[in-house]
């Protein structure tokens, strides 16, 4: 079975000493600090808790960034400090390298059909804190448990069972998924308005998510074995592919983990505000762009530019190809 040796308890022990913890209505989040991982609990008919995913060993669920094409897990990653938030209302983690700052900040949210609190919503921020242009892209993997026992299938997608290995895209506009037990149901959010959701998730046993550094190749209707090790072990893996940022520009993405509830999630409009400084850089690339195509025109018409200007076409170019993915090309 999975994570017999991340059990060891002399060695499990240091990176769970130090924890905060956060409860509002339903929900107990619990933040390890040293580890930069975090657990999260619903409150149980006995006025105790029950974890909504695996939390033995809280450090099989975690971000990783693949950055310059170089991949990092945030809490393992010498390369990346941990450090957390000072704001208890909004209880957060920061991983800072030379390059990059990521943060990961937690609230407590309600679904449509709940009077209480009962789920979190997690905006993951990244900032190219360089002077140069990077090329970044982030996944957030979960070790789910809830739909590991029993007879009933590891996932539901939008109400469909989910028994092997699975990939939804975001053109396939999937709502949310759900794993659940006789007792507890988590449900997670994939497609979210404004390009907040994932471009991608991946059910898939957890051992082969975990052995992977970045994307892990998609194998249709595969079990989610991985023996001998770890057999029936599911995870879900949320996947924002690489872009381009330029110097301290930052990108801002949504999860939501919840209680099932069949009137889904709520999506607070201060959330959605998220994606204003990202909207707003859009329209500046798109005036930037019908310049470009303006001094273009005028180049073609008059046969005549400086060298100092096509320069700074060629800069204008290049930028535009590293964020948005464009093949190479040259004014010249």
């Amino acid at each position: 079975m999975k994570r017999g040796v991340f059990l060891l308890v002399m060695f499990v022990l240091p990176f769970l000493l130090s924890a905060a913890e956060y409860s509002q209505g339903n929900i107990k989040l619990v933040l390890w600090e040293k580890s930069g991982r975090f657990s999260l609990y619903s409150k149980s008919d006995n006025s105790g808790y029950e974890a909504l995913f695996y939390d033995q060993d809280p450090r099989t669920s975690y971000i990783s960034v693949l950055l310059n094409d170089r991949a990092y897990k945030l809490g393992d990653s010498l390369s990346f400090k941990i450090s957390t938030g000072s704001n208890p209302d909004r209880p957060s983690f920061v991983f800072e390298s030379a390059q990059l700052l990521v943060t990961e900040e937690f609230s407590f949210i309600k679904t449509a059909s709940s009077r209480v609190v009962n789920g979190i919503s997690i905006k993951i921020t990244v900032e190219n804190k360089s002077a140069s242009d990077i090329n970044a892209g982030f996944r957030f993997v979960l070790d789910t448990t809830l739909g590991e026992k029993g007879s009933s299938p590891h996932f539901y997608i939008d109400n469909l069972p989910v028994n092997s290995e699975t990939l939804t895209r975001r053109s396939d506009n999937a709502v949310c998924w759900v794993s659940k037990n006789s007792s507890l149901s988590l449900m997670g959010s994939i497609t979210l308005p404004q390009n907040l959701g994932p471009d991608s998730v991946q059910f898939a046993n957890w051992k082969r998510l975990n052995d992977v550094t970045w994307k892990l190749p998609y194998e249709n209707g595969r079990n989610f074995n991985s023996p001998p090790y770890s057999i029936g072990d599911s995870a879900v893996s949320y996947y924002y592919e690489p872009r381009g940022y330029a110097s301290n520009e930052s990108y801002s993405a949504l999860i939501f983990l919840a209680m099932e509830d069949s009137r889904g999630f709520i999506l607070n409009p201060n959330q959605l505000q998220l994606e204003t400084a990202a909207a707003d850089q859009e329209g500046r690339d798109m005036v930037m762009i019908s310049d470009l195509i303006n001094r273009i025109d005028n180049y073609i018409e008059s046969g005549n530019i400086s060298e100092d200007e096509l320069n700074a076409m060629e800069q204008t170019l290049q930028r535009l190809q590293l964020k948005y993915g464009i093949s190479s090309g040259t004014t010249r």
